[in-house]
C-alpha cells in the first residue's frame, strides 16, 4: 500500500494495521478488539470467550507478512505476551477467508472482531480474556494529496466506519 500511494498508483487507502512510512499522513478511523475464530465444531466453540494461552497448542492462520507485515508481526506478538508461539499453517487467513474454505482448515485466526460481524457458516468467533490487544483501521494518504476529493473520501470512510463501530 505504501508503495502504491508513494508511486501515485493510489491517492489514498484504507488499511488494517498500515505500515508507518515518514512522509504519509495516517487518520485512525476504528481501534477494535482482537477476536480468535474456530471452527463450529472445535472443542471451545460453545465457550464464548477464551484465554489466548488455552489455544496455544492449536495451528494458527494469519494475514499474509507479505500483504501486512505490521498486522502479521503485531499478532504474533499477541501470541508472544501470551506465552506462547503460534505454530503456523501455510494455509493465509486472507486466501481462505475470501475462498470461504476457511471452516475447513482445523486453525485458529485472530482477526478484528469486526471481521465476525457477517459470520461465515461453520465460523464462530471467541472474545478473548483478558482481552489480547486491539487493531486499527486507518486512512492513508500522500501529505501532497491533500484534494477536495481526497477530503471528501475520508469523511465518507469516517462515517462508515463510525457507524460499523464495534466494541470500544
Amino acid at each position: 500500500m505504501a508503495e502504491a500511494l508513494k508511486s501515485r498508483a493510489v491517492d489514498l487507502a484504507v488499511a488494517l494495521c498500515p505500515e508507518i512510512v515518514g512522509d504519509l499522513r495516517y487518520e485512525t478511523i476504528r481501534s477494535e478488539q482482537l477476536v480468535a475464530i474456530v471452527t463450529e465444531d472445535h472443542p471451545l466453540a460453545g465457550e464464548g470467550e477464551v484465554a489466548l494461552a488455552a489455544l496455544a497448542q492449536e495451528p494458527f492462520v494469519l494475514f499474509p507478512r507479505e500483504l501486512a507485515p505490521r498486522l502479521y508481526e503485531s499478532l504474533l506478538g499477541v501470541c508472544r505476551r501470551a506465552g506462547f508461539e503460534p505454530a503456523i499453517r501455510n494455509e493465509s487467513f486472507h486466501t481462505s477467508w475470501e475462498l470461504g474454505v476457511l471452516a475447513d482448515v482445523p486453525a485458529v485466526a485472530l482477526v478484528p472482531e469486526s471481521v465476525m460481524v457477517e459470520p461465515r457458516p461453520g465460523l464462530v468467533a471467541l472474545a478473548l480474556s483478558p482481552p489480547a490487544g486491539r487493531v486499527e483501521t486507518a486512512i492513508v494518504w500522500r501529505e501532497d494529496a491533500d484534494s477536495a476529493a481526497g477530503a471528501a473520501f475520508r469523511e465518507v470512510a469516517r462515517r462508515v466506519f463510525a457507524i460499523a463501530r464495534v466494541s470500544e
